[in-house]
């Protein structure tokens, strides 16, 4: 057969026996023609041109010949085609997980520069977050971003995907649309605290302790909504991720030694409210929280179909 009709009929066939180590590359060559990504296994020197053609070239590590192992992009220390499984399990998971943590990262970052920038559009407007603030939030944001999402477990159906297209951009447009939209109703949802606050009759720390709060619960929710792409924030508690329950135990003992300690709120330039007070806050975080599972579950929809 010539290319052309190599092309096509190699579409419909699997098994291609007693072949030389030409035929090998050509095959490769032929399968990323048609926009194949191609993984080739191989333990002697002439499977070397293959494995180096090939996208993945996979060499055997206890059997495999030096010139194999050199030309291969992985080398299987075991020699077990189950641990190439395993693998890709394995490289998906952590693809989706650094994904999930840029997403948050960006999300969360936009209702704190919103917040921090506001007052200079409003000169009576006392500041809302003060830079001790912003570096509590770094606190509870790096070690989510380190450990809580790199220990996430796999998506559902993380096996049945196809390859993802090596064209395609690690963070697209669609993730950069989604987290923006997240950090903006975030950012609407603590503004809108804030300002109902002083409609209320608050003084500036009162509010400003009333909106840090709700800051704080919107992350806690944001982190939540971001550990998965395919599961509700019910599922996650139920099948748990202690890192990031570490992570919420400490923000609640946090927020309770604010509000329960006098001394940490004159440094944080809070006073503190009447308790009910902080209907508000929970009730946007709520909102914000099912706004964002919502999405989710239309995101998801669109996958399956």
């Amino acid at each position: 057969m010539d290319d052309a009709a190599l092309a096509v009929s190699i579409k419909d066939t699997h098994i291609f026996a007693r072949i030389i180590p030409e035929q090998k590359l050509r095959l490769v060559n032929i399968l990323k023609a048609n926009g194949e990504v191609v993984a080739m296994t191989g333990d002697g020197v002439n499977d070397a041109p293959a494995l180096k053609a090939a996208d993945i070239g996979i060499a055997m590590g206890n059997k495999g010949t030096d010139v194999a192992r050199e030309s291969a992009s992985l080398v299987l220390l075991d020699d077990n085609f189950a641990s190439i499984v395993t693998a890709i399990r394995l490289g998906r998971r952590i693809y989706d997980n650094l994904q999930k943590a840029m997403s948050y990262i960006l999300a969360i970052h936009i209702p704190i520069i919103g917040l921090t920038v506001l007052p200079a559009f409003n000169p009576t407007m006392p500041l809302l977050l003060l830079p001790l603030h912003i570096i509590l939030m770094e606190l509870i944001i790096d070690p989510v971003c380190s450990v809580a999402f790199e220990f996430e477990k796999d998506e559902r159906g993380i096996m049945k995907r196809p390859p993802r297209d090596p064209k395609s951009t690690f963070f697209g447009r669609q993730e950069f649309i989604k987290s923006v939209g997240q950090g903006l109703l975030l950012l609407i949802m603590v503004s809108g605290v804030y300002f109902s606050s002083f409609r209320e009759g608050h003084t500036d720390g009162q509010a400003r302790m009333i909106a840090f709060f709700a800051l704080i619960i919107g992350n806690l929710f944001l982190i939540f909504t971001n550990l998965s792409k395919t599961r509700t924030i019910l599922d996650l508690v139920i099948r748990g991720n202690k890192e990031v329950f570490v992570i919420t135990g400490v923000v609640a003992a946090f927020v309770a030694m604010l509000t329960l300690i006098p001394a940490l709120r004159e440094l944080m330039s809070f006073e503190l409210p009447k308790y009910f007070h902080f209907t508000t806050t929970i009730a946007g975080s709520l909102i914000i929280m099912s706004l964002m599972e919502l999405m989710k579950l239309w995101k998801g929809r669109g996958i399956q179909k």
